[in-house]
């Protein structure tokens, strides 16, 4: 392990990383016996590099992921930001700022990196201010986390940054 800088009168460790590459991950979150939420990404790791504003630059639309587009199937409408999202298959692309991020979820779910996106795909955008994490997130992580019986908290995080959601059903879940 090596010893991060001091920050803020704590210590943060960097945890030592053998993962090669971007490897794939899914998660998934059931309501009841139904699934609700299948998240299919890839997990890229910071590996000693500059993320944000880096790696990832600023003020231009990422892949919220690695490789492919990160794929988000909802088995019902859900309602994010104040906007309704039908039940289906979409993809979540960001745009990094300092202060604040605009999310988007597209219809084009099948993608390479960012390679075939088009706003016109866009189903809506919405804007989300970063948490900024006291320890370092070695590798890009997406969570989904129930509040109650309607709503999930969805958040990745990564480097020193987690952005989060909140996804609420509405309606009945298909099976």
């Amino acid at each position: 392990m090596v010893q991060a800088p001091r920050t803020g009168g704590t210590t943060n460790l960097y945890q030592s990383d053998t993962l090669k590459g971007s490897p794939s991950r899914k998660l998934f979150v059931k309501i009841g016996k139904s699934d609700f939420i299948d998240l299919r990404y890839h997990s890229p790791g910071v590996r000693g590099r500059i993320i944000w504003g880096g790696l990832v630059p600023y003020n231009q639309v990422w892949v919220t992921g690695a490789h492919m587009a990160s794929i988000v199937h909802f088995s019902g409408a859900v309602e994010v930001a104040g906007n309704l999202l039908p039940a289906g298959v979409y993809t979540l692309f960001s745009i990094p700022a300092p202060g604040e991020w605009t999310l988007i979820f597209n219809r084009n779910w099948d993608q390479h990196l960012t390679d075939e996106y088009s706003p016109k795909e866009d189903v809506f955008r919405f804007r989300a201010t970063p948490q900024i994490l006291p320890d370092t997130v070695q590798r890009f992580t997406y969570f989904l986390t129930p509040k109650d019986s309607q709503t999930v908290e969805m958040a990745f995080a990564w480097e020193k940054l987690k952005v989060a959601f909140d996804v609420k059903l509405n309606g009945e879940l298909k099976k």
